[in-house]
């Protein structure tokens, strides 16, 4: 089958905002940035990765819903080659963690959340240990 995830909606307040917390702060790259009024469709991501944010702004109706969209779930997870180095200059950018990295199992994860309080996790596959 060749159906594959292209695109995850996160619901946001204001483009420019979630713009710099995705890119500046977590350092997602802009693959598309088009107005055709009055929307704006603004994906950031990683260009070789496939899966990639699209950043929607909530209607007046629908604003209850921004931070809130995966009902106290995370709402994305990352995946790291050093979640203790990236913990530390995600910090250093402003990003605000619920969790601070910890060893679990075959994992090492911290918890961090958007600046709409979504939360979403940070994951390092460890290497298993051959014998």
């Amino acid at each position: 089958m060749g159906i594959r995830v292209g695109r995850l909606t996160v619901l946001v307040h204001d483009y420019d905002d979630a713009l710099r917390f995705y890119v500046d702060k977590l350092g997602l790259e802009v693959i598309a940035d088009q107005s055709a009024p009055p929307y704006r469709f603004l994906h950031v991501g990683s260009k070789d990765a496939g899966l990639g944010l699209w950043l929607w702004m909530a209607d007046d109706e629908n604003r209850y819903l921004v931070g809130r969209q995966s009902l106290g779930h995370p709402l994305l997870v990352f995946y790291t080659p050093d979640c203790a180095a990236d913990y530390q200059m995600l910090s250093e950018r402003g990003v605000v963690f619920k969790r601070e990295p910890a060893e679990t199992g075959e994992h090492v994860v911290a918890h961090f959340l958007d600046l709409y309080g979504n939360e979403m996790v940070l994951v390092q596959i460890k290497a298993k240990q051959t014998a």
